[in-house]
């Protein structure tokens, strides 16, 4: 995934499934949930996983650097 921030990830995929622009989401990442949080829980080692809802879209993130969306 290269030197991207999971919150990075996390705002290319919700574009990618809505089909806009990052920059073109409806609200910022930060509204939805706590941006500083989820960069935290990725730097930890070993297993996590985390699931949010933004926007209609269920977001998926794990310990992997593995992003999914779905529409809720």
């Amino acid at each position: 995934m290269g030197d991207d921030t999971v919150v990075q990830r996390v705002i290319e995929a919700l574009a990618e499934a809505d089909g806009v622009d990052p920059l073109e989401l409806d609200r910022p990442l930060y509204e939805a949930i706590e941006t500083d949080a989820l960069e935290a829980l990725a730097e930890h080692d070993g297993e996590w996983a985390l699931q949010f809802t933004v926007d209609g879209h269920v977001v998926a993130v794990d310990g992997g650097d593995e992003v999914t969306v779905e529409v809720a």
